[in-house]
């Protein structure tokens, strides 16, 4: 009977949970493999999983998936999207605002609704008409 063993942030564990983890998938493995082990993580963990300490482990797994961050456009298109459903007017951020929160994010979500939260945080307390470019780098630099 083969198990699934989902193990989420893989990237913060310790050598020694990594070294059990590829003992786990070792029981039996010439006849089938006893567990469907699903690591989730940071791209740290890809780095880990190259290094000689880990070859064993990183021989078992099977299938690898990066999620890579939107392209340029696509993050503009995010922001917008997002301000839409927000009922935000779409002139709040400046195109040079999205093009700098696309540059500091690398197209990666978590980081560009981080800094979108936070530039809506402050432009509230501050009553800015708008967020351009030197608002977001201000912004960027207290995260």
């Amino acid at each position: 009977m083969c198990s699934s063993t989902f193990v989420d942030e893989a990237h913060l564990l310790d050598d020694a949970a990594l070294e059990e983890l590829r003992l786990m998938t070792n029981a039996d493995y010439d006849r089938q493999s006893p567990i469907t082990l699903i690591l989730l993580g940071q791209p740290v963990l890809r780095h880990r999983l190259k290094s000689p300490n880990f070859e064993a482990l990183s021989q078992r797994l099977r299938y690898r998936y990066c999620l890579e961050g939107l392209d340029q456009d696509e993050t503009i298109r995010y922001i917008q999207l997002r301000l839409s459903a927000a009922g935000v007017p779409l002139e709040l951020f400046s195109q040079d605002a999205l093009l700098l929160i696309f540059q500091l994010s690398e197209g990666v979500l978590r980081r560009v609704n981080n800094l979108c939260s936070l530039a809506l945080l402050k432009v509230k307390t501050q009553k800015n008409a708008t967020i351009d470019a030197a608002f977001i780098k201000e912004i960027a630099e207290l995260d």
